[in-house]
């Protein structure tokens, strides 16, 4: 509810928050379920719903229920939450750029956050690569490296899940 300020004040807010709060609990303790002020328990939670839906469609469609099976569910199921992951990030980036590259970030509140987020993945991906390099053509390594990770990830999954179906 901290997406829309005074929602927990009216009766359909806390309806809502009875509902849903003993759920997203479990997921708020964890460090990255918080940006500032923003609370993504509910993307989170989401997404694991939706990966335990997945399983479960996965094995149920499936003539015979193997070990196999059950594996290739949970890997995909898995595999969508972190393609999700990356697929944001990759658009955090790819937003950082473009306005770095139109010179129109300026020094606002909002991109000092978004630089402490991005700067230790900037920093992990240029120190891979042993290079000392602008702040704009790190953005553009980071970008290009998880991008590659995301696509050659996803191929993988599905070939892994394929041998074990």
């Amino acid at each position: 509810m901290s997406w829309f300020p005074g929602l927990e004040q009216t009766a359909a807010g806390r309806a809502l928050a009875a509902a849903c709060d003993p759920y997203l609990r479990w997921f708020r303790r964890f460090p990255l379920a918080h940006a500032g002020n923003l609370d993504l328990s509910p993307v989170i939670a989401l997404a694991v719903l939706s990966a335990a839906a997945m399983s479960l469609s996965l094995v149920a469609s499936a003539r015979s229920v193997t070990a196999g099976v059950v594996l290739a569910a949970v890997l995909t199921s898995l595999w969508s939450i972190a393609a999700y992951a990356l697929n944001l990030l990759l658009f955090i980036i790819a937003v950082r750029l473009v306005f770095d590259l139109a010179n129109r970030y300026g020094y606002s509140p909002f991109w000092t956050a978004l630089d402490r987020f991005l700067n230790p993945i900037v920093a992990f991906v240029t120190h891979l690569f042993g290079r000392v390099l602008s702040y704009r053509s790190a953005l553009v390594l980071t970008l290009v490296f998880f991008l590659a990770l995301r696509v050659g990830l996803g191929y993988g999954v599905e070939f892994l899940a394929g041998l074990l179906k």
